[in-house]
């Protein structure tokens, strides 16, 4: 019923076919949706030609997914209309709910605890709908599924933004990319990502999973989800908001979203295999890639990169490097091939066949060679100027020489110049290509680097840390050696919050901003200077520092809700 509903009912539709609440109706026309659709509209007897009932009760089917489509106000009664007809999943448009402050929030309690009670599945608020690009379930109120040619694909955009379920499709469509399922979670008040995952993972349709997130809720869900498309061999890459400080108060503002700390979601995430990149189109260009991880078998993780243009091969080298990915050149086997057929191959970890080496024999046997070595990791091309107005000779070879050795390494290409026809027949091949040489980085290393990390300076460079096992052995010890000579209080061996924050601090974990008043005669001043130099803002929480107050809200020595500097 999720994404293969066989009817669905859009309440609040207008008959104003310019309006936003007309676009699921037409898109699901326009896309040859084959169930039955039904609108609800108590003031109209019909809407754009089809008849409108008053209430979805007043159907006379029972409807699998409903998409309410009206205004803040009505949606609760249109909710209580939705489980009184028994439908099983209701999306939900409307925003003013956990991001309106405390009457939205309430809104949207009432909401979770009514689909609870009915065992419905609820979807945003906040949602721009769900679609099926394999059936024309195209449920949603984003303007860019107006185009008329929906790529079809096998990866399903499970995102927080709805606007960036049609950027997804967009970019996809210039690239031929295309996707099976795309669903706009919104705020996620009742069903988060990861029940989502758990909900589409067996889905036989969608081999890997792409996510827009803004925040992790139900990491514990998450975890689930990852382990079971892990299980499966389903890749999961995302892509997360929230590594600024400027970016975790904009999903705040935008969906009512509580942000963790950028290092610790990261790190979340690496633990449960879930793929993060950093460069957006990476996003839809590394699944294609991951999906090869079993054909590198036992093969040694680590790239060959090959090129007819040694600037663009040696950029390749340099990205690939900084991601801590393993380079080699060619095996002393393939050396001694190449010498044998005139190859030229350049020296060091970058094997130039230069612009000798651009004609289809050349290519095509110094890629059959690659790939075919036991040594061999990955074969990564970087393409030159061929690859835009020539790519019978720039990627054919590569193509035909993949296609005659299947069970052979894989191959990645990285087209240099705008070489869209080139990356068309690279990708129909099942030969994963980058529009980006950071972007070919990302994947490559995520495909390889299991156990490395990286990390960007605040230049947005990325750096090697080391393996995940050093740096979990060093932070142990480290963690070890700070609780052992940190000040502990006399209750139970607990720190107080000071202690903690600082602990947390050396280790990477930004908390809360805040101040720390030591008791005297003078604290009302301090706190009124303090509170400006700190760059606080009201209104405040006020907390007794103390060891032995664990739970302080007991003995009411916590303050919420401080307004002003007189009321702190």
């Amino acid at each position: 019923a999720l994404v293969a509903p066989k009817s669905i009912a859009l309440i609040g539709v207008s008959g104003d076919a310019k309006k936003l609440s007309a676009r699921p109706l037409q898109f699901c026309q326009q896309h040859g949706f084959a169930g039955k659709i039904y609108i609800v509209n108590p003031r109209r007897d019909e809407v754009l030609g089809i008849k409108a009932y008053p209430s979805v009760s007043a159907i006379p089917e029972k409807i699998d997914h409903a998409y309410i489509l009206l205004g803040t106000e009505l949606v609760e009664a249109a909710l209580d209309d939705c489980i009184a007809a028994g439908v099983q999943i209701v999306s939900v448009l409307a925003d003013g709910f956990a991001e309106a402050g405390s009457e939205g929030q309430a809104r949207q309690a009432r909401l979770v605890e009514k689909a609870n009670a009915a065992k419905l599945m609820l979807i945003g608020p906040n949602s721009m709908g769900v679609v099926n690009t394999n059936n024309g379930f195209v449920c949603t109120t984003n303007a860019a599924f107006k185009i008329d040619d929906l790529p079809r694909g096998r990866l399903a955009v499970l995102s927080h933004s709805g606007s960036l379920i049609g950027t997804l499709v967009s970019r996809g469509q210039a690239r031929n990319i295309g996707f099976a399922a795309l669903v706009s979670l919104g705020n996620e008040a009742q069903v988060c990502v990861g029940r989502l995952g758990l909900t589409l993972v067996d889905d036989e349709d969608i081999d890997g999973f792409v996510l827009f997130l803004e925040t992790m809720r139900n990491p514990q869900i998450f975890a689930e989800f990852a382990q079971a498309a892990k299980r499966l061999g389903k890749p999961v890459v995302a892509y997360m908001l929230g590594k600024s400080t400027d970016g975790q108060a904009l999903s705040v503002s935008h969906t009512g979203a509580m942000t963790g700390e950028a290092a610790a979601v990261r790190a979340f995430l690496a633990q449960h295999s879930v793929a993060e990149v950093r460069q957006f189109d990476a996003l839809f260009e590394a699944p294609a890639l991951l999906m090869k991880k079993s054909q590198l078998g036992s093969r040694p993780r680590r790239a060959t990169v090959v090129t007819t243009t040694g600037g663009g091969g040696a950029m390749l080298v340099d990205q690939l490097s900084l991601r801590g990915v393993e380079l080699t050149g060619l095996s002393p086997a393939s050396k001694a091939f190449f010498t044998s057929q005139n190859i030229p191959s350049g020296s060091g970890k970058l094997v130039d066949v230069t612009l000798a080496g651009a004609q289809y024999d050349i290519m095509k046997k110094a890629i059959t060679q690659l790939i075919n070595d036991p040594e061999t990791g990955i074969v990564v091309v970087a393409i030159g100027s061929s690859a835009q107005f020539n790519p019978e000779l720039a990627v054919k070879p590569i193509i035909d020489a993949v296609a005659e050795n299947p069970a052979a390494a894989p191959v990645a290409a990285f087209p240099l110049p705008v070489a869209v026809t080139s990356m068309t027949m690279l990708e129909a091949a099942g030969i994963p290509c980058f529009g980006s040489v950071e972007s070919c980085a990302d994947s490559i290393g995520l495909l390889l680097c299991d156990d490395v990390e990286t990390d960007q300076d605040d230049r947005g460079d990325e750096r090697h840390i080391g393996t995940k096992a050093d740096d979990h052995l060093a932070l142990g010890q480290q963690l070890e050696t700070m609780i052992s000579t940190a000040k502990i209080g006399d209750a139970g061996g607990l720190l107080n919050e000071v202690d903690g924050c600082r602990l947390f601090a050396a280790l990477g974990i930004e908390g809360p901003r805040h101040l720390f008043l030591p008791a005297g005669d003078d604290a009302a001043f301090k706190a009124s200077a303090m509170v400006a130099e700190t760059g606080l803002e009201f209104p405040l929480v006020a907390k007794l520092v103390s060891a032995d107050l664990p739970h302080k809200s007991d003995y009411g020595a916590v303050v919420l809700s401080i307004e002003s500097e007189a009321a702190l």
